[in-house]
């Protein structure tokens, strides 16, 4: 894997609750840079982002994935992240990584 300088990194979080259209936007980021050949769909429970069991019987995020892409030589963090009221104590930390950049 290619070594990245500071700069050539950028954090990306998406943050959203059921239905807001994270998974498809995932995909297609992750298909046009080349990480997967083909689209997943959330119907058809094959999804790069949602591979746990319960969430393909679900049919949306429970929990909080990371990808990455490279896109004109910088790579994209993408912290992948279903809000709920419940859930602030694990948005916090999502932000604090992306604002670190620990990723």
């Amino acid at each position: 894997m290619k070594v990245y300088q500071t700069n050539e990194i950028k954090n990306i979080a998406l943050l959203g609750s059921s239905g807001s259209g994270k998974t498809t936007l995932v995909e297609a980021m992750l298909f046009e840079s080349g990480v997967i050949k083909r689209r997943g769909s959330v119907a058809a429970k094959n999804t790069v982002s949602d591979y746990f069991p319960v969430e393909q019987e679900y049919g949306y995020s429970v929990f909080s994935t990371v990808l990455h892409v490279e896109w004109n030589n910088k790579k994209l963090n993408i912290i992948f992240y279903f809000i709920c009221n419940n859930r602030g104590c694990f948005l916090e930390l999502c932000i604090n990584a992306l604002c670190y950049r620990y990723i």
